[in-house]
């Protein structure tokens, strides 16, 4: 009966979504297994995530015609998966991988950030910054 109720209110409490996925367990300890399965991952899947994750940061690159601002909001969403999967890249790290895979029209400004600014003192937000007042010129 207990197991039921544990059961019965761990379903009551599931998006439809996920509640479909593991609706067919029988006992509660079951239901939760497959729960923690969906949600967290498994170990393979958390290991693929994170594969992908680097991929998607070593492979990183602007893409022809986009605008600056869709680079940086691109590029801040492989940082911030990275910081979910708890790697830390250093300020210096970060801004001179994304200098350097601009499109070839910001050549002229990544070079003159790279010798003009200290890029570990800097966080990608402030170079971002910095880069946008040009953007005319580039345009």
């Amino acid at each position: 009966k207990i197991d039921r109720l544990a059961r019965f209110l761990l379903i009551k409490g599931l998006p439809n979504d996920i509640n479909a996925l593991i609706d067919s367990n029988e006992t509660a300890k079951d239901l939760w297994v497959a729960l923690e399965r969906q949600t967290r991952g498994s170990r393979y899947g958390e290991q693929d995530r994170k594969a992908t994750i680097l991929y998607e940061y070593k492979t990183f690159k602007a893409i022809e015609g986009e605008l600056l601002l869709d680079t940086y909001l691109s590029y801040l969403q492989v940082i911030d998966d990275l910081k979910k999967c708890g790697y830390k890249k250093d300020n210096c790290e970060l801004n001179y991988k994304f200098l350097n895979n601009l499109q070839p029209k910001w050549k002229q400004y990544g070079t003159l950030m790279r010798q003009t600014k200290n890029l570990m003192d800097i966080n990608i937000d402030a170079l971002y910054n910095i880069l946008k007042q040009n953007q005319s010129d580039v345009n």
